[in-house]
């Protein structure tokens, strides 16, 4: 006899309540007429770092949970055509909690009546959660339903997006080497209109030239020339070469960098010296700035040459001291100093006519330096003023917690750099009438507009000529760390990421109304992890966790900004972003000192059979020198002895690796061990056999700590849970990290170590 399930046989009915008003549903009418979309739960618990799910999503567990969700739903609905046990009721009764004993969210009249017209009172218990979301865009889905939800209903924008995709589906894990002509090549960004960059650039000239020169801009922004003896103590230097192991494993060589010297490498990563062959072709460059790097960024110029700016601290500012030493008292004075290098760079054109960095060595053209303190944040306006005659405007966040905005002037052929003391700024952006409240972080909304996110919580955005305040909004209850603004197709939207709270996003355009956010709270301290990629139409920031040892990059759409896509977890902690590039290729620096790079595209429409890929760019390790100094009595080659400030080794030549996180490996085997074991049980009235009775046990008990779930997944979980709170050495830190904004030169690179080596290269494929 078969048996047939017992939600087939369930009859409900529902007392109808006397008394109501017409224009009022009943309960029993409100019960009827929701959805399984309305009656689910959709509030988002933070989860704890040591569980196997975390904020990303898992979407292959979707397969799954459906199978799941079919086995459960018989044994929890009431079969019908019986009755009810008593027993069971009383129990459930028991179980359930009393309306009479706890706080409840529903209204009623004086008569008893429900009434849903008003509304419940804020819980006050905080483990109720009051956050949540429901809408369109669901957490599953994928592909084609993924595209039209995200970017349609517009025919044009969704077709858009999926050219994007198949334009670079081919390259997984780093950005194509061809010109936007190219059927496959780089391409600005395609959501504003054709010729908005040349339009920018005029609007940038006539801005310049009359409202800043109108108004004395220009000559407020005073500076002088000093000596270059005077210059160069101004300048952090360090005294103390670095020995770097350069070339492939196994045949490594042994180059010694010092303050301000660098040069050419090849793909390999070897010296190339001005004679050598074709196969010794140059891919970028090595050089030691001789400090700690907190902020780079490539300027907004096209030509023959390409400018990098650098903040650059001293490597004292960073120090602990020895267990033996006293600690050493801060030197206000000494630390009023702050400087921004900045380095030119030369390209080179191959047999078929393609750029390619030069054999010549970077050089150090140019010095601002000043009496705020040191530099902390710095980014170009993203619109070039080359028809100006200037590198670029350049905003620069000090010690003394305000912005201040540069120009910064195109400097003539000279066999020295020129060192500049800057008297005044073109703008100075911050509050001094109110009390302790800083500048904490900026972000370019435009020529013109600057926003600024402060230690209150507060966001505002500053007009830079006239110099004044336009906006200011309490959007945070903590500190701001980061914030990034959508231009150049969406300036006005802006996302910043607080200490402790909530990852917001508001429409400056409308920020009464319009705001929406993250509804996992999180706590974090690590600055320059959000950066906006104008292709994705989306910002890459770190995922909310509320400890620190959550290390998951994920993906945050404007228009679907609480539902975060997982795009990259990596083995160690994430230190900096770069996105905003002129493909949808992602660069990422780690605590580890590796330096990953994954297409966010690609990764974003993958189908469930398919595998999304990454790959370590190069890996670099730092010793300091007091594990790699040799004995005293030992002679260097010359007979001069130099000191060494450390020994770095940098590997590169890895293969890509499936961009996956080893929680949802481990979270799907064990739910479809689950779910054979469910399948498995034999029916009633049969005794269990020995081994589905083991296999139950196994399954209630976990799983032992040696077993392997995944065939080998158990070891990868293990270390990848253990690497996310193993300590490096500060030094072995990337530091900063970012792509090239200029489209002939999009698949240029810069990785700055904490060592003080910075590493630029071209990672284009073809």
């Amino acid at each position: 006899m078969v048996r047939t399930r017992r939600t087939y046989k369930t009859k409900r009915y529902t007392e109808y309540v006397l008394g109501d008003d017409d224009d009022q549903d009943s309960p029993a009418q409100a019960v009827a007429g929701a959805d399984a979309d309305d009656l689910s739960d959709f509030s988002a618990q933070p989860g704890d770092d040591d569980e196997v799910s975390g904020p990303e999503d898992f979407e292959s567990e979707a397969a799954v949970s459906d199978d799941e969700d079919d086995l459960s739903d018989s044994a929890s609905k009431p079969t019908p055509g019986k009755k009810k046990n008593p027993r069971i009721s009383q129990l459930a009764a028991v179980q359930r909690p009393s309306a009479t004993t706890t706080t409840t969210n529903v209204v009623k009249n004086a008569a008893g009546v429900v009434n849903y017209h008003s509304l419940p009172a804020y819980p006050l218990d905080p483990r109720i959660s009051t956050r949540a979301y429901t809408g369109p865009l669901k957490r599953g889905v994928r592909s084609a339903i993924l595209r039209d939800v995200m970017y349609g209903p517009e025919y044009s924008r969704a077709k858009l997006i999926w050219d994007l995709y198949e334009r670079w589906a081919r390259y997984a894990v780093l950005p194509p080497q061809f010109p936007p002509a190219h059927p496959e090549g780089v391409l600005p960004s395609p959501w504003v209109p054709a010729g908005f960059e040349r339009g920018q650039e005029g609007m940038a000239v006539k801005w310049w030239d009359g409202v800043v020169a109108s108004s004395g801009g220009a000559e407020r922004a005073r500076s002088r020339v000093l000596l270059r003896k005077h210059g160069e103590t101004l300048v952090p230097r360090g005294e103390e070469e670095v020995a770097v192991l350069l070339g492939p494993v196994g045949e490594q060589r042994e180059i010694r960098f010092g303050t301000g010297g660098g040069m050419a490498l090849s793909a390999a990563g070897v010296p190339v010296d001005g004679m050598g062959d074709e196969e010794e072709a140059p891919n970028g460059w090595m050089f030691d700035v001789g400090g700690i790097v907190v902020a780079l960024g490539w300027a907004p110029v096209s030509g023959d040459k390409q400018i990098l700016a650098l903040a650059v601290i001293p490597h004292s500012d960073q120090v602990r001291p020895k267990e033996e030493q006293e600690p050493r008292e801060t030197d206000e004075d000494e630390k009023k100093h702050g400087s921004i290098q900045f380095w030119e760079f030369n390209w080179d054109r191959d047999e078929q006519q393609r750029l390619r960095p030069s054999r010549n060595p970077p050089k150090f053209v140019l010095a601002k330096m000043a009496d705020w303190g040191r530099p902390k944040r710095m980014q170009w306006c993203p619109v070039s003023f080359g028809m100006a005659g200037l590198y670029g405007m350049l905003a620069v966040l000090c010690g003394d917690g305000r912005v201040r905005v540069l120009d910064v002037k195109s400097v003539q052929d000279s066999e020295t750099a020129v060192y500049e003391w800057i008297d005044a700024p073109v703008a100075t952006l911050g509050f001094t009438d109110n009390y302790n409240v800083e500048a904490t972080c900026f972000t370019w909304v435009g020529i013109n507009r600057i926003a600024v996110g402060h230690t209150d919580g507060s966001i505002t955005l500053w007009s830079i000529s006239p110099t004044q305040l336009l906006q200011r909004h309490a959007v945070h209850a903590s500190h701001i760390l980061d914030i990034s603004s959508g231009y150049p197709s969406m300036p006005h939207m802006v996302a910043s990421v607080p200490v402790g709270g909530f990852t917001t996003l508001i429409d400056l355009s409308s920020p009464t109304t319009e705001s929406t956010y993250v509804n996992a709270p999180g706590i974090q301290f690590q600055p320059g992890v959000l950066d906006w990629n104008d292709h994705l139409q989306g910002w890459m920031v770190l995922a909310p966790a509320g400890g620190p040892g959550l290390n998951t990059l994920v993906f945050l759409s404007v228009r679907y900004f609480p539902l975060a896509k997982s795009m990259l977890t990596s083995m160690s902690m994430p230190l900096c972003v770069s996105a905003r590039g002129n493909h949808p290729h992602a660069l990422v620096g780690c605590a580890d000192g590796s330096v990953w790079s994954f297409n966010a595209l690609s990764k974003l429409f993958r189908q469930r059979e398919e595998d999304a890929f990454k790959i370590k760019v190069f890996d670099h390790e730092f010793r300091p020198n007091d594990t790699v100094k040799g004995p005293e009595h030992m002679e260097v080659d010359g007979g001069e002895r130099r000191d060494l400030r450390g020994a770095s080794r940098i590997l590169q030549g890895f293969l890509p690796e499936v961009n996956d996180d080893p929680r949802s490996e481990r979270l799907r085997e064990i739910n479809k061990k689950k779910l054979e074991g469910r399948k498995k049980k034999p029916p009633k009235g049969k005794k269990k056999g020995k081994a589905n009775q083991k296999a139950e046990a196994g399954l209630e008990g976990g799983l032992d700590d040696g077993e392997d779930e995944a065939g080998g997944g158990g070891d990868d979980f293990s270390a990848h849970m253990a690497s996310r709170m193993v300590i490096h050495e500060p030094l072995t830190r990337v530091s900063a990290i970012a792509w090239n904004p200029n489209v002939e030169y999009a698949t240029w690179s810069a990785v700055a170590l904490g060592c003080g080596l910075v590493r630029v290269m071209d990672v284009g494929v073809q």
